[in-house]
């Protein structure tokens, strides 16, 4: 897992790439005359590392203070799930 500050080097970038998702949507309101943009990141992560037992909480939690948002935490079939999700609407 990653320690230390995650601006210092191309890590989080690399866990966006395997682990990452970004969706845009474009809505349109009142018959066209005003539109939405929002763009989204989510990243979701099982709880726990099957191999070593690991919690990705922390780290997930790190990365969810970096970019000013918080994890939620979510239970989907058997497993429960973290998720970060950013979402900006312009």
């Amino acid at each position: 897992m990653k320690k230390g500050n995650l601006n210092e080097d191309n890590w989080l970038a690399g866990f966006l790439e395997s682990d990452g998702r970004f969706h845009k949507r474009h809505a349109s309101l009142e018959a066209g005359i005003r539109s939405r943009i929002s763009c989204r990141l989510r990243i979701e992560q099982r709880k726990v590392d099957l191999v070593s037992k690991e919690s990705y909480l922390d780290v997930l939690t790190e990365i969810a203070e970096f970019i000013h948002t918080k994890v939620s935490i979510r239970k989907q079939l058997k497993q429960e799930e973290s998720t970060i999700l950013l979402l900006s609407l312009i």
